[in-house]
């Protein structure tokens, strides 16, 4: 498992970090999303930096591999985004242990479906302003770095299906400050926190818990606190990036980040 999520992480983060690219920037985002649609939610940083060029150019280039998949391998392609993509049932319950969302999270607890769907939805809505908030601060201390880990883990967050290995973002996200990669006067402290978490993410908590044939929805309320610890790592994140995160003058550095004129 896991191993197209390194590979579109890859292609994300050269797309965002790379200062003076030789390709135009948002190309390697939109041919991520043309391989797996989800890639295009990193829209939402070029947004917000309203960076109309790139963004443009991940709907552009999206289209454009997308089109070029189907003139190669008209069939896969017209399988792929008609039938298998519109089946979610084929991958399996969302209530599912594996399964580190805000929409598994819900689900097994139970609800009916329509109210589940509501209760996603309006904790997903609740989630974006946060992110949003959390990439804004991010960018306006010159830290894309930590910005571009913020939008990973909203994607993480709303998407109906986040397995447990599609969390890969989290390895260079825990790395992070260890490596000096965040503009932080606290780097010292968040690097210990964030090796409690390495254990977090490395034992997955969710896999001790009775699984499979609907069992999830039987777990205590302990059980359900535990299974979901990836998605309040992730919410607690962006609340500490929005709301909490102490940030030092000196050490912000705009000029890091290409305007929108130059960021592509």
């Amino acid at each position: 498992f896991g191993q197209i999520n390194l590979v579109l992480m890859a292609l994300v983060a050269l797309d965002v970090l790379v200062k003076t690219p030789k390709w135009p920037r948002g190309m390697l985002i939109g041919l991520a999303a043309a391989v797996k649609l989800t890639p295009i939610a990193f829209l939402l940083l070029f947004l917000l930096r309203r960076d109309r060029r790139t963004s443009a150019t991940i709907l552009a280039s999206t289209f454009g591999f997308t089109a070029l998949a189907f003139a190669v391998m008209p069939a896969t392609s017209a399988k792929y985004w008609l039938d298998t993509l519109p089946d979610t049932g084929r991958i399996g319950a969302a209530y599912f242990a594996t399964n580190q969302s805000f929409k598994a999270v819900i689900s097994r607890f139970g609800p009916p479906e329509l109210m589940a769907s509501v209760l996603w939805l309006l904790a997903v809505a609740v989630m974006l302003l946060v992110a949003v908030v959390a990439i804004r601060r991010a960018l306006e201390q010159g830290d894309l770095v930590l910005a571009l880990f913020a939008n990973a883990t909203a994607v993480l967050l709303a998407s109906p299906v986040s397995w447990s290995h599609h969390w890969v973002w989290v390895a260079p996200t825990l790395l992070a400050p260890a490596l000096g990669a965040w503009c932080a006067p606290d780097a010292q402290r968040l690097t210990a926190i964030a090796a409690g978490l390495a254990l977090v993410f490395l034992i997955g908590p969710h896999h001790l818990f009775p699984t499979g044939g609907d069992l999830e929805l039987g777990w205590a309320a302990w059980q359900h606190l535990l299974g979901t610890l990836y998605v309040t790592a992730g919410f607690g994140f962006l609340l500490w990036l929005a709301f909490g995160r102490r940030t030092d003058p000196d050490s912000a550095s705009p000029e890091q980040l290409p305007n929108a004129e130059t960021a592509s």
